[in-house]
């Protein structure tokens, strides 16, 4: 009865330490360690549109699918919070990186999910 007992709690134990309630599914993200990347400055506001969070530019209006360096997570006062930083969505923010062709294959170690536009150009969020 206890090997019973404490594999169920082996097994929960597990489950809960795998799951992460706070993930922001709706957030393309790229799995590096690296703190390089490319240095070019993107200003625009987040916004989650139909399930994917997308980059609006304040230039043009212009629509990017960022692809934010780890995978991100919400605050529990709403904000998105990355590797490269903490945004609230809806105000304006500038985000280190540059730009990838849809045309290019993303490769592995990156996440994008199935809701978002993959026709867009990505914005590779590097710092």
């Amino acid at each position: 009865m206890k090997r019973v007992l404490v594999s169920a709690i082996v097994a929960t134990l597990a489950v809960v330490g795998c799951s992460n309630a706070d993930t922001a599914s709706s957030a393309a993200w790229y799995d590096s360690r690296s703190k390089d990347g490319p240095d070019a400055l993107a200003t625009g506001t987040l916004e989650e549109i139909d399930g994917c969070i997308y980059l609006i530019s304040v230039d043009d209006g212009g629509r990017y699918l960022p692809v934010f360096r780890g995978r991100p997570t919400w605050t529990p006062e709403g904000a998105l919070k990355t590797d490269t930083g903490t945004y609230v969505l809806g105000e304006v923010v500038e985000l280190g990186g540059g730009e990838v062709s849809p045309s290019v294959d993303p490769g592995l170690k990156t996440t994008i999910p199935d809701t978002c536009d993959l026709g867009l150009t990505r914005w590779t969020v590097s710092g």
